[in-house]
C-alpha cells in the first residue's frame, strides 16, 4: 500500500464522504483513487453502514497510513444517513460524496475546485463516465449538457440537468448546503435525488466538460441496483420522485416544469414503472397509485411530448387501467394480439382515442405493434381462417380513426389486402418495398441529417413543417424523430 506522506489538515479545502457497506472487494480501488487525487488539501470520511465483510478493517489500513481518512460508523441505518452524518462531520470548504465501489479520476477535484475559485459559484458539476466490462461511455454520450464549461447557470437556463441528479458528479461549499437545509432523504433507494433536485432549484451551478467521475456497474446483491425490483425500492423511488416535482412546481417556471416532467417520464419514472405495471401482485398496488399520481401532475404538454407508446402506457395508468397498460408493455406481435382479444381490442382502442392530445398516436402504435407486427412477422404462422379473422380485426381497428400516414408502406399494404382471401393477406405481408420507395426514404433521411447539423447543403426552401410531412409519408418513427431535436436544430438554421 502506498504512504502517500500528507498530514491532516484541519480545514482542508475538500471533504469527500463515502458511504460503505460490504464492499471490501471494491472500496481499496476507491480510497486509492481519491487520496491519489492532484488536489491535495482534502479529508476522506469513510462512513460505515454495518458492514461485516472486511470493508472497515481495510479502510483503517489506509487511514493508519494516511491521516486525511476518518473512519465514522454511521449512527442511523442506511445511505442517506450515512451521507448526512457524514456532512455533519465534515471540515472542509466543499463537500463531495463518492459511492464505495467507484473510482474518481485523478485531476477530478482539481478542476471542480478551481472553476468555483474562478467564477465564485457554491456548485460545480462535471461530466462522469459509466464503467461497464468492456466498455466505457461518457454521459455526454446521452445528455449534451457537458459539452462546453459555463459558469453561473440555473434550472432556467438549462431544464435538461433535472436529467441527472447523482450526488457524486459535483463540489458544493458545504455552508451552502447547511444553510439551505439540504437532506438526503431516509429512502431504500434513489435517497439523492431530492436533495440534488434541491440544489439545482436554489443554488446557482457552473459545469465543466472533464469526465470527474467514474461509475462502475456492477451486479451483486450489495449492489442499489439489484434491489430496484422489490416494492419498497419502488415506493421509495416514486415517493422521492413526487418530492422532487414539488420542488420544481415551486420554481413557477412552466418551462421547466415540463422539462422535468416530460424527462423523468420519459426516462427514470419509465424504467421504474414498467417494473410496476408489469406486476399483478398486490405488493405493487402502492407503488402504480404513485405511479399514477406523478402522472396525473405532469403537464398535459409534457405526455404530449413523449413518445405514443409512453403515452399508451401512462394514459392507461392514469385512468388505473392497470390491463391495458400491461398489454401495451407485453411482446410485441402474436403475444399482444391474445391480450388485446381477451380484453376486448374495439373496446380498447376507442378508449384511447377518447382520451384526446395524441391519442390517434398512441391508438395506432398499438395496433401496428399487434395484428400488424403478428400478421407481417409470420403470416404463415396462422391457419387461413385464423389469418383472415386476425385481418378482419385489424382493419376494424383501422377503421375507428386511425391515419393512413401512420402507417409504413408495407403495413398500408396489408390493410388493403383482400380480406376474404389469405393467400392475398400473405402475399401483402411479404411484398418488398419498391426501389421508389426505399429511394424517397434514403433522400428524405439525408435532407433531414442535412437540416439537422445545419450543412450547407440543405434546401432552405423545406421548412420545418414540410420535414415532418415528408418524413410521415416514409416512416412514422422518422416523423417523431424529426419533431423532437431535429426540428429545433432546423428551425434554428432556416431562421438565420
Amino acid at each position: 500500500m502506498e504512504d502517500f506522506g500528507i498530514s491532516s489538515p484541519e480545514s482542508p479545502r475538500l471533504s469527500v464522504i463515502i458511504p460503505t457497506f460490504e464492499v471490501e472487494d471494491w472500496v481499496g480501488l476507491t480510497v486509492e483513487s481519491i487520496l491519489g487525487q492532484s488536489e491535495r488539501s482534502l479529508e476522506v470520511l469513510v462512513v460505515d453502514d454495518g458492514s461485516s465483510d472486511g470493508t472497515v478493517a481495510l479502510v483503517e489500513s489506509y487511514a493508519a497510513v494516511d491521516p486525511r481518512i476518518r473512519v465514522l460508523h454511521n449512527p442511523g441505518k442506511g445511505g442517506a444517513a450515512a451521507r448526512n452524518h457524514g456532512v455533519s462531520q465534515a471540515r472542509g470548504e466543499f463537500i463531495a460524496f463518492a459511492d464505495g465501489d467507484d473510482t474518481v479520476p485523478e485531476f477530478a477535484y482539481e478542476r471542480l475546485l478551481a472553476q468555483s475559485y474562478r467564477s465564485g459559484n457554491d456548485m460545480v458539476i462535471g461530466n462522469h463516465l459509466t464503467v461497464q466490462p468492456q466498455r466505457l461511455i461518457s454521459r455526454s454520450r446521452s445528455l449534451p449538457i457537458y459539452d462546453t464549461q459555463r459558469a453561473g447557470l440555473t434550472l432556467l437556463d438549462e431544464p435538461l440537468f433535472l436529467r441527472d441528479r447523482v450526488c457524486w458528479n459535483r463540489i458544493i461549499r458545504r455552508s451552502t448546503w447547511n444553510e439551505l437545509g439540504i437532506e438526503f432523504s431516509d429512502a431504500k433507494r434513489s435517497n439523492d435525488i431530492q436533495a440534488m433536485t434541491k440544489a439545482y432549484c436554489l443554488i446557482p451551478f457552473d459545469v465543466i466538460s472533464e469526465p470527474v467521475y467514474e461509475y462502475r456497474r456492477r451486479l451483486g446483491s450489495t449492489s442499489m441496483t439489484s434491489n430496484k425490483l422489490k416494492p419498497e425500492a419502488l415506493r421509495d423511488h416514486f415517493t422521492q420522485e413526487l418530492g422532487c416535482a414539488d420542488a420544481v412546481v415551486a420554481l413557477n417556471d412552466s418551462r421547466v416544469t415540463t422539462k422535468y416532467f416530460n424527462g423523468v417520464l420519459q426516462f427514470d419514472v419509465w424504467a421504474h414503472g414498467q417494473i410496476a405495471l408489469e406486476q399483478e401482485d398486490q405488493a405493487f398496488a402502492e407503488v402504480r397509485e404513485l405511479l399514477a399520481e406523478i402522472v396525473t401532475r405532469a403537464p398535459k404538454d409534457a405526455v404530449r411530448q413523449l413518445p405514443p407508446h409512453q403515452q399508451l402506457v401512462y394514459g392507461a395508468a392514469a385512468r388505473h387501467d392497470w390491463e391495458t397498460a400491461r398489454i401495451a408493455l407485453g411482446t410485441q406481435g402474436a403475444s399482444m394480439v391474445i391480450g388485446l382479444e381477451q380484453a376486448g381490442a374495439e373496446n380498447l382502442v376507442r378508449s384511447v382515442l377518447r382520451t384526446g392530445g395524441r391519442s390517434t398516436e398512441a391508438a395506432t402504435w398499438l395496433v401496428r405493434a399487434s395484428y400488424l407486427k403478428a400478421i407481417i412477422d409470420d403470416p404463415y404462422a396462422f391457419t387461413d381462417d385464423e389469418l383472415v379473422a386476425t385481418h378482419g380485426t385489424l382493419v376494424s381497428l383501422i377503421v375507428l380513426g386511425l391515419p393512413k400516414s401512420g402507417f409504413s408502406w408495407r403495413e398500408q399494404q396489408v390493410a388493403l389486402a383482400d380480406r376474404s382471401h389469405a393467400a392475398y393477406i400473405r402475399e401483402a405481408a411479404t411484398k418488398t418495398e419498391p426501389a421508389g420507395v426505399r429511394s424517397v426514404m434514403f433522400r428524405v433521411r439525408r435532407k433531414l441529417s442535412q437540416l439537422a447539423s445545419g450543412s450547407e447543403n440543405a434546401d432552405r426552401a423545406l421548412t420545418p413543417r414540410e420535414a415532418i410531412r415528408l418524413a410521415s409519408r416514409v416512416r412514422p418513427r422518422h416523423a417523431k424523430r424529426i419533431a423532437g431535436a431535429v426540428t429545433r436544430k432546423a428551425r434554428g438554421y432556416l431562421s438565420r
